[in-house]
């Protein structure tokens, strides 16, 4: 990849985490608390003698829980509720998480029925007082939602990412304080604040692209430890594709790139690679087996407007499982608008 295009995906990919920092949406859903200072979350959690606060923290919300709620079905519920070894509420990002799982649902139930749903979480896998405490922090959480989402209203169009980003972080610190916003968001802002410079530095004028693409590519280094893990691998299999493609296009074997892959990241990968390529060649074949029945019935002009979308409907049915419609639907769009046979 050169410097030009190395910039540019910087650009374009890292550049949008920081509109990722901004709660999303949630229409007119309301907590308890909609107006007035934030409620307290409770006595701060004591720590145990040795330090071990997170090690020894009973965790109350299984990250694999089964969802019981209808339009969760078939998902594991996000996050957990932690506590301290004096049954204290430790708020912290599994907390955020589980919150926000059940918040998905936004648009399909109601504000209400949503609240209703993480309360009882709540009171199911807690008992007093981290209970009431962790009822506290989602009623200090929602109010943070409600402004949030007033302030990025606020911000709408604006293209200051900084001044927005600063605006976000003053508003956690003020609902939460320093200490525990630095918890819940402490990563999601670092990593936000790598975006902005990177941003900053592709849009400076008095840069050559190579210089843009060393001082990028140096910003990496200050990511969070988990972030720069989840670049590494990305990047480790964005140079495997690469190497790859350079293996076919000299004339190279299945084998020599299953040697590559091996090599890379060893035998269980390499097997996982191949299954992988297999699953995407049948989807190919099945995919355009599709898109050609798919054509015959668009230009049949023998079918009303309303049996031709029948027709279509009933064929997405016969070739996809629920999850695959979804993505059919969507590659249907965009080779649509491209007039191209999607992949």
């Amino acid at each position: 990849m050169n410097s030009r295009h190395r910039v540019l995906l910087v650009v374009v990919v890292l550049g949008g985490l920081a509109f990722l920092l901004w709660p999303r949406r949630v229409h007119d859903l309301q907590s308890p608390v909609a107006t007035g200072e934030a409620p307290a979350v409770g006595a701060a959690p004591r720590e145990p003698a040795d330090g071990s606060r997170r090690q020894g923290a009973a965790r109350r919300a299984l990250p694999h829980e089964a969802a019981t709620d209808e339009s969760l079905q078939g998902t594991d519920v996000a996050g957990g509720l932690l506590v301290d070894a004096d049954g204290n509420f430790v708020p912290g990002p599994e907390s955020v998480a589980l919150f926000e799982y059940f918040l998905s649902m936004t648009g399909e139930k109601s504000p209400e029925e949503i609240l209703a749903a993480i309360q009882d979480e709540i009171r199911k896998r807690l008992e007093p007082p981290a209970e009431a405490q962790a009822l506290a922090f989602l009623d200090r959480y929602m109010l943070y939602r409600e402004r949030g989402v007033a302030l990025g209203r606020s911000d709408a169009g604006g293209e200051d990412l900084r001044a927005r980003f600063d605006r976000l972080r003053s508003l956690r610190r003020e609902i939460f304080g320093e200490d525990l916003a630095a918890r819940l968001f402490g990563d999601e802002e670092a990593q936000a604040d790598v975006a902005i410079r990177q941003r900053e530095v592709a849009a400076d004028p008095n840069l050559t692209e190579e210089e843009k693409a060393a001082r990028i590519e140096k910003l990496y280094d200050e990511l969070p430890a988990a972030a720069r893990e989840a670049r590494e691998q990305a990047m480790a299999v964005l140079h495997l594709r690469e190497d790859e493609e350079r293996i076919r296009t000299a004339g190279g074997s299945e084998q020599d790139i299953r040697e590559l892959r091996v090599e890379r990241f060893g035998e269980e990968a390499a097997d996982r690679l191949e299954d992988l390529d297999r699953e995407r060649a049948e989807w190919d074949t099945r995919f355009q087996d599709y898109r050609g029945e798919r054509a015959r019935i668009l230009a049949d002009p023998s079918l009303s407007q309303a049996d031709r979308q029948a027709a279509l409907q009933r064929l997405l049915e016969s070739r996809f499982d629920e999850n695959e419609r979804v993505r059919a639907r969507a590659l249907d769009g965009l080779a649509d608008e491209q007039g191209v046979a999607a992949p």
